[in-house]
């Protein structure tokens, strides 16, 4: 399919989409422009369902390349942990003192637990004091996603344990994620396990139904299925699905969630000159400083600052703080990648495995 597309440019719009609807949300605005043109979902939405197509079609062919499981386990969490690690402890032990309101920051346990949040399945939305007087005092809304994301790597690297990572066996897993979302069998608000914090079962669903689809396209290995006719077909189907949308809400998903995936990653073919983004990949630091210099802008303006303006301001900041955050502690923990042992892949019965 060829190394030069526009993935890092997609990338960063969709991290730069989420900001723009946090910007609306933590303003005190209910709906973003893309919300109030269609009535159907956020540029947020439209953001991350982005970050978990790439991901999947990326992420697939990583699995593929990787000599061993442990391997692509270890280059995984040097991807995700270290910025994250770096961001929480940033948050606790500079940011927090320097915007809460509580005279008991230092002899609170919440303040500490919120180092929890670097091992990516513990979320703790709070800090003593910081953020009280914002119209949400939750710290960082955007690390929700990343158990998201950790979990759907490790169904797929299930998959490969178990010789199911064909296109037989994601055709089944996009199938069953798919009905599974469009008859509404996980109802809104149930939890992974049950635990405060943890992963909604609908959200994961929807996620792991785009990330498979990702992941999809990428087995298929074809240069057709990255082509324009794809880009336009689908973008066309796209354009059908917020369409259909208008008459009834209901008729919206069904026909974008299958469709997305393709759209997006044959559409990331068509931006090749945009490849020179690729060495300064700083959409994942967007998506970790974003929320909270958004918030931290909210608090100074004692709720009075405007959505536009909220994303003029925030939006430079965070670019610096993710450029620091990609050539201080993203690139070099990736130049780690081959540079660690890791267990051997084990064999694969040949019972078990699914013919592509």
């Amino acid at each position: 399919m060829g190394r030069e597309n526009g993935f890092t440019a997609l990338r960063l719009f969709a991290a730069i989409l989420v900001l723009i609807t946090h910007s609306y949300s933590l303003a005190a605005e209910a709906q973003d422009p893309v919300m109030k043109l269609t009535a159907l979902l956020p540029a947020s939405t439209l953001g991350v369902d982005m970050f978990f197509a790439i991901s999947g079609f990326l992420i697939c062919a990583s699995l593929k390349r990787q000599p061993t499981y442990g391997s692509f386990l270890r280059n995984r969490l040097l991807r995700i942990m270290p910025a994250l690690a770096v961001l929480c402890v940033i948050t606790v032990f500079v940011a927090g003192p320097l915007l809460t309101n509580s005279n008991r920051y230092w002899h609170d346990e919440q303040t500490l637990a919120y180092l929890w949040n670097a091992t990516i399945y513990v979320w703790q939305p709070f800090l003593p004091g910081v953020f009280t007087g914002n119209l949400t005092p939750v710290v960082n809304g955007s690390l929700w996603t990343l158990a998201m994301e950790a979990t759907c790597y490790l169904v797929l690297l299930l998959f490969a344990w178990s010789g199911a990572l064909n296109r037989r066996g994601l055709a089944v897993l996009l199938a069953a994620t798919y009905m599974l979302h469009v008859y509404e069998v996980f109802p809104r608000g149930l939890i992974l396990f049950g635990y405060s914090g943890g992963m909604e079962v609908y959200h994961l669903n929807r996620f792991l139904l785009l990330f498979a689809g990702g992941a999809f396209i990428s087995l298929i290995g074809r240069s057709w299925a990255v082509s324009w006719p794809v880009t336009v077909i689908t973008g066309a189907l796209v354009l059908l699905a917020f369409y259909r949308g208008q008459e009834d809400w209901r008729n919206f998903m069904p026909i974008y969630l299958p469709v997305w995936p393709w759209f997006v990653i044959s559409l990331a073919y068509r931006l090749k000159r945009l490849s020179r983004l690729d060495g300064f990949d700083a959409s994942y630091g967007i998506y970790l400083y974003s929320f909270p210099i958004q918030q931290a802008f909210v608090q100074l303006s004692h709720q009075t600052i405007t959505p536009g303006m909220l994303t003029l301001l925030a939006l430079p900041l965070t670019l610096v703080f993710a450029f620091l955050s990609w050539f201080l502690v993203e690139k070099p923990a990736l130049s780690l990648k081959g540079g660690l042992p890791a267990p051997p892949r084990p064999a694969v019965p040949p019972t078990t495995a699914l013919a592509s």
